[in-house]
């Protein structure tokens, strides 16, 4: 009851694919950051395995900016409350 309802997703598994294809993986760090080296444009993001509850992963479609480093911060809905 005490205990905040988020916190860093640590060891999850970020898929980042373009056109279909998968172009990079990446494993969140204990401090639920991670870094996915990728190329300018529109990638969806997925984790591996859809989960059995919850809403999963949002967003689900990044876009990464020319000429410079971008940051997303991801939400992984796990349904646990």
């Amino acid at each position: 009851e005490d205990e905040p309802c988020t916190k860093p997703a640590v060891g999850f598994v970020l898929v980042f694919s373009r056109a279909g294809v998968v172009v990079a993986r990446t494993t969140t760090r204990a401090d639920g950051s991670y870094r996915a080296l990728l190329r300018p444009g529109a990638y969806t993001v997925r984790l591996p395995a859809a989960p059995r509850v919850g809403k999963g992963l949002t967003p689900r479609l990044v876009r990464v900016p020319r000429d410079r480093f971008g940051r997303v911060d991801f939400v992984v809905d796990t349904g646990l409350q």
